[in-house]
């Protein structure tokens, strides 16, 4: 579990790094790639046709932090428009970009679009836009989904194995019926052994095969007796180890948020039930 929270994290963390929309992490050429939200759903419905649709929509860059590719919009990047210098002429390019070239008015290198698109989305993600403004946000965010998906699992699981019909339960009724099953066709042998013994046998010999009999279906009713408490062990015992163990995941998932999100875990209805649950359980003695 704590594994898999952790790639979760790592996860979060590297789709924060994507640029101009990019925020989530999908196989694209069975390599990690970043792209955005409606990418991912395309990869994540449509498959090989939906890589093909994000290919050719993508921009297909290298993000200069990760070094793995990107897939936002083609436009969304300003730097694609240099591929169409043939299209919109030289001047009009370095403009647009603030080039430092003879194709600039005196003054104006590093201003137009590109000075602007650097302010406001730099690579660095400190300007106005920038995606690493809202990161630790969207990273709180999602660590919340994922702790709140992971509650009501655990809230599952309990209800699973402890409930009225849960595991637990029926695997003590399946061994207790056991144990009953044995008991009583003990004492049917008991008593078909003692009817054979009376008929056998004349009344001076009568005492002794009563007391025999007698002596059996004691020693068959202790025997009974001795596997019914030891049932009842074996299942306070699985329950104690599966509550401590519900308790163990519970805390690994607030450490694991904590890690996320940079702060501890706000609360909430599952949270607030499973504490009640563990609470419950304590005063009852059993843990």
């Amino acid at each position: 579990m704590a594994n898999i929270n952790k790639n979760i994290v790592e996860t979060r963390k590297l789709a924060s790094k994507g640029r101009f929309g990019d925020t989530e992490i999908r196989e694209v050429d069975n390599a990690p790639a970043h792209v955005n939200a409606y990418e991912a759903y395309l990869l994540d419905n449509h498959g090989n046709a939906g890589e093909e649709v994000v290919k050719d929509i993508g921009a297909g860059t290298t993000n200069p932090q990760t070094g793995m590719k990107e897939y936002h919009w083609k436009l969304q990047d300003p730097l694609n428009m240099h591929h169409n210098r043939e299209i919109w002429g030289n001047k009009a390019v370095d403009y647009l970009y603030g080039e430092n070239n003879e194709n600039l008015a005196p003054g104006m290198a590093g201003s137009g679009l590109k000075g602007a698109w650097n302010w406001l989305m730099p690579v660095g993600h400190t300007g106005f836009f920038s995606s690493e403004k809202d990161a630790e946000y969207k990273a709180g965010q999602q660590a919340g989904r994922v702790t709140g998906v992971g509650m009501e699992g655990l809230l599952k699981q309990q209800e699973e194995y402890m409930g009225p019909e849960g595991f637990i339960t029926r695997e003590k009724g399946l061994e207790e019926k056991g144990i009953s099953d044995k008991y009583q066709t003990t004492m049917e042998t008991i008593t078909k052994k003692g009817d054979k013994l009376r008929s056998k046998s004349d009344l001076a010999y009568s005492g002794e095969i009563e007391t025999t009999i007698d002596e059996m279906g004691t020693s068959a009713m202790d025997q009974y007796t001795h596997q019914m408490e030891l049932s009842d062990l074996k299942s306070e015992k699985t329950e104690v180890d599966f509550m401590s163990n519900l308790r163990e995941k519970l805390n690994q998932m607030l450490i694991d948020y904590q890690g996320a999100a940079g702060k501890p875990y706000g609360g909430g209805s599952a949270l607030d039930e499973l504490n009640q649950l563990f609470a419950s359980y304590d005063a009852e003695g059993s843990v």
